[in-house]
């Protein structure tokens, strides 16, 4: 008889806060350390500050709504789910991003001198959720923050 296939939930989220009384605000800043990964239809986003704040997040990701340019896309929605949790958690603070992907910091870096592309094939529709595309609500916050 053959294996039978394991079967994974199509979303998994996870977030938290490291609790450590040692574990402080320094000045004004918090730092913010993304990364993203792909597999098939399949992206998976993380982050960790140096506030004690981390997440997680596996979903699918159709290549109908990324484009071709699906790992950008990728890279930029992990620094989109840090800034936007981390900018929450800790209001008045300055959020800096650190990311491994030179290619989304220059969209970050673009978005911020207010240009407006975005990775070649990205959709740009609402959700059918009804919701903002994340890489058009990261563009909008960017204006006006450090990228």
């Amino acid at each position: 008889m053959p294996a039978k296939k394991r079967q994974w939930p199509k979303q998994i989220e996870i977030y938290g806060r490291i609790l450590r009384n040692d574990l402080r605000l320094e000045g004004d800043s918090v730092f913010v350390y993304t990364d993203a990964a792909e597999r098939g239809e399949t992206t998976s986003t993380a982050y960790v500050s140096t506030s004690g704040l981390y997440g997680i997040r596996a979903h699918p990701m159709p290549a109908r709504t990324s484009g071709p340019q699906s790992t950008i896309v990728a890279e930029l929605r992990a620094i989109a789910l840090g800034f936007t949790k981390t900018r929450s958690a800790h209001p008045g603070h300055t959020v800096t991003i650190l990311t491994d992907s030179l290619d989304a910091l220059r969209y970050m870096r673009s978005w911020k001198s207010g240009e407006t592309a975005l990775p070649p094939g990205y959709s740009t529709a609402y959700r059918a959720t009804g919701k903002t595309p994340t890489l058009i609500k990261l563009r909008n916050a960017c204006r006006g923050t450090a990228a």
